[in-house]
């Protein structure tokens, strides 16, 4: 799963050279976050996460403890500058409870915050609503909210 989505990864980071540095640095933020949600490893996510992110996720994964992510894989990234980037994620999972395997196309957009890449902004875009990400319309308004006020971003 992972050893097919490195090389879109690696292509899509070195195919520029103009960003190599800044790049290489948000492969391995997305790779650790990735795996961190496909493993549980719920401090690998939130040390990309703002803090009030970060408490919403964990409410969440607290909420929902039966949620297992089967698979967690990058299928696009989009860089617009050296300090943003667009990364889409497709993920597989189910509730033991539930038992039916489900899938979630989550956008996320990632900053350069001095030598960190963070997720500002992330959203389940397509498929089932995954219970650890926000719905559409909170992202929507957490956009347009950062969109308002691009200097705090």
């Amino acid at each position: 799963m992972v050893i097919r989505a490195l090389p879109l990864l690696l292509a899509v980071f070195f195919a520029g050279g103009c960003f190599g540095d800044q790049k290489q640095t948000l492969q391995e933020a997305v790779f650790e976050y990735t795996h961190g949600v496909r493993w549980g490893r719920d401090a690998d996510v939130t040390r990309y996460l703002a803090a009030a992110g970060q408490q919403r996720y964990l409410a969440a994964r607290e909420r929902i403890a039966d949620l297992r992510v089967t698979k967690c894989r990058v299928t696009g990234v989009r860089t617009a500058s050296p300090q943003r980037a667009t990364v889409v994620l497709s993920v597989a999972w189910f509730r033991l409870s539930r038992g039916k395997v489900r899938r979630s196309v989550v956008e996320q957009d990632w900053r350069l915050k001095g030598t960190q890449w963070r997720v500002v902004r992330q959203a389940v875009v397509r498929g089932a609503m995954l219970p650890i990400f926000p719905n559409p319309a909170a992202a929507t308004s957490l956009k347009s909210s950062l969109e308002r006020r691009p200097s705090q971003i």
